[in-house]
């Protein structure tokens, strides 16, 4: 669990000039490879209220653009096998403070899970790059760039960025996804910015055993 700072902001004519809309904060669980999200902050031109309400039904203040799966699907839609990844190494280059192994990559439509629309939404293939750290193997970067959006939608183009960094959790330090960047342009050349920070982790887990003796039960 996490909680997902998304700031937005919109470019009405697409010419550099953005405007702040608002900012959502959001209790983010992920279980079995699934996100899910509560809203409990908006603040919108000033103010700021709170709402316990999930965030898929509130389709008031959340007009402009939503999107869903930093956290853990884009790094799946790369890396899973299903999705027959065409890896080229590029280059070695500088992230931070330290060296990348960068890599281009391209997944077919076919094989893709990237899911890009509006009202209705289609599957599109990708293309991008991974900076994998030279030293750790770790994975620092991820760039996701739609393919082939049909001509019939209102978007016309859809790119993601996530970085990943180590992050302590309960004494351990775990690579976790820290920020992200989302782009959508549209067909009125209107261009809205997500600006996403995750952060306040918290991992739980649970074990059990099965007792062969009864007595093992007693206290």
């Amino acid at each position: 669990m996490c909680e997902q700072v998304t700031t937005r902001s919109v470019d009405a004519k697409s010419t550099g000039q953005w405007k702040h809309k608002d900012k959502l904060t959001e209790l983010l669980t992920y279980v079995d490879r699934q996100e899910s999200r509560t809203l409990l902050a908006l603040e919108q031109y000033g103010a700021r209220k709170h709402t316990d309400t999930d965030t898929h039904t509130e389709s008031g203040d959340r007009e402009g653009a939503i999107s869903a799966g930093e956290f853990g699907n884009v790094l799946e839609g790369v890396f899973r096998s299903e999705s027959r990844t065409d890896f080229q190494w590029k280059e070695t280059g500088v992230l931070g403070d330290g060296t990348v192994q960068v890599f281009d990559y391209r997944v077919a439509r076919a094989n893709s899970i990237m899911n890009v629309g509006v009202e209705l939404t289609s599957k599109v293939g990708c293309h991008g790059q991974v900076f994998i750290d030279s030293a750790t193997h770790g994975i620092r970067r991820i760039t996701m760039v739609a393919d082939d959006v049909p001509k019939k939608s209102r978007l016309q183009a859809v790119s993601v960025s996530v970085d990943y960094d180590y992050v302590a959790i309960n004494r351990h330090d775990y690579l976790m996804p820290v920020s992200a960047q989302i782009l959508v342009s549209h067909d009125r050349r209107e261009t809205d910015l997500n600006q996403i920070e995750f952060r306040n982790f918290h991992r739980f887990s649970s074990s059990s055993r099965i007792l062969e003796n009864v007595q093992e039960a007693k206290p």
